[in-house]
């Protein structure tokens, strides 16, 4: 991939515009040299389509650094080789239940022509997605979109006679709350946003984040370290009601669905434009043909007599971490609860109850859920047995402790809540 000694560190500011776009013909001398000698290291790969805009966008995301741009690029057209990105369009059919419960869909254009791409995520049901399609489905599914939107992005380049390469994304993420604090959730959607910052570089122009929570801040401190630095200069954070005024500077009130602030309704005239954008919802629980196909060598198996409980101790030691966890029996159901133990001079033992106990039928579906420990600590996972005389439980489980991220959450990210 070239001598260590091709490096090149530039800086950008000079050219860069609010959305970060560099223009190959507002260049300084040395981006016009670095963009020269990246083409020549990585012309044996490259089509007739990947013109100086498109490499711009690699070097864009690696900092000009000559090295680190042309080993991500050689990655990205090796995973879209050994993944069959380039025909996925016509040989992928995504399953039903994604097709209808998988959230988003775009409504329109900005003022500067790009596609908008809008995101109910709060209506995301991921629990039951995951029980009803393979993870490999689902992120074909997510890769078969951002393919859909760059044909959208051709074809509005041809209309418009210019070049549309970006993107706008409204996150709405209204009803969001502890049921979206599940690791394998926060994980797959990780994954995916890894995914597209190693393979789609520079595409985004804004997100707009809006109707954000009280558990906002903990959410993203789970997913901040994966998002790039650049691609957080570009994102908006907004509370609840101070948002539509804004998303109008950017785009027209025809092209943004009318529960947000413009006037476009669907052919039905849904405010929310259901009929384009996909709204989620609960997954129903009888299309859950994948509930147990989970990843069984995650899970612990543990047994609970009759008569008994079992105490299972999980440290804390950063404030705010996400205790996540799931499980599930073998032919009957078991009590749970959460504690967290205090500690009194040189006593411990006394428990406080985090989560009531409850009997969970997770002989039928895993049970599952997560807690923010706001205070550090030792937080006790109890399986409750005791009301059983008779019968034993066969329980398997899988625990985790999600540390959030240490350093400042929002830095470089705008913040526009009260």
């Amino acid at each position: 991939m070239g001598d260590q000694g091709d490096q090149a560190e530039v800086n950008l500011s000079s050219n860069d515009s609010e959305s970060g776009v560099v223009e190959p013909n507002t260049l300084t001398a040395e981006q016009q040299l670095a963009l020269n000698t990246f083409r020549n290291k990585v012309q044996d790969v490259l089509g007739p389509d990947h013109d100086d805009r498109f490499l711009l966008r690699w070097l864009k995301a690696r900092k000009f650094d000559l090295n680190k741009s042309e080993e991500m690029l050689r990655n990205s057209f090796s995973w879209r080789e050994k993944n069959n990105v380039d025909t996925i369009l016509e040989d992928f059919e995504s399953p039903e239940v994604l097709k209808k419960y998988f959230t988003g869909g775009t409504s329109g254009f900005d003022k500067e022509g790009c596609p908008i791409w809008v995101d109910p995520l709060g209506r995301l049901d991921f629990k039951g997605l995951c029980a009803c399609a393979r993870k490999i489905d689902l992120i074909k599914h997510k890769v078969f979109r951002l393919e859909l939107y760059t044909n959208i992005m051709k074809q509005q380049s041809k209309k418009l006679g210019r070049v549309i390469d970006k993107e706008t994304i409204i996150y709405d993420m209204e009803k969001v709350g502890m049921r979206h604090l599940w690791k394998p959730g926060i994980d797959t959607f990780n994954q995916f946003v890894t995914l597209v910052e190693d393979n789609y570089p520079e595409r985004l122009k804004f997100i707009f984040i809006i109707n954000a929570p009280k558990i906002f801040p903990v959410i993203w401190k789970l997913v901040r370290p994966f998002v790039a630095e650049e691609t957080r200069k570009k994102i908006k954070v907004f509370g609840t009601a101070n948002y539509k005024d804004t998303l109008l500077e950017y785009i027209d009130a025809d092209q943004l669905p009318a529960a947000y602030g413009g006037t476009l309704v669907d052919k039905f005239g849904d405010p929310r434009c259901g009929d384009m954008i996909v709204q989620g919802g609960e997954v129903p629980k009888e299309l859950y043909a994948n509930a147990n196909s989970m990843d069984k060598d995650k899970f612990t198996s543990v047994t609970v007599g009759s008569k008994q409980s079992l105490d299972l101790p999980y440290s804390v030691t950063i404030p705010e971490s996400v205790l996540s966890w799931q499980f599930f029996t073998e032919g009957y159901d078991v009590g749970f609860a959460v504690y967290r133990q205090i500690e009194d001079g040189l006593q411990k033992g006394n428990l406080e109850e985090v989560v009531p106990l409850e009997r969970v039928t997770s002989h039928i579906y895993p049970g599952d859920g997560s807690v923010v420990c706001k205070t550090v600590g030792t937080y006790v996972i109890r399986f409750d047995n005791t009301y059983s005389w008779t019968r034993s439980k066969k329980v398997l489980y899988c625990v985790d402790v999600m540390v959030p991220d240490s350093m400042d959450g929002f830095s470089n990210v705008d913040i526009f809540t009260s």
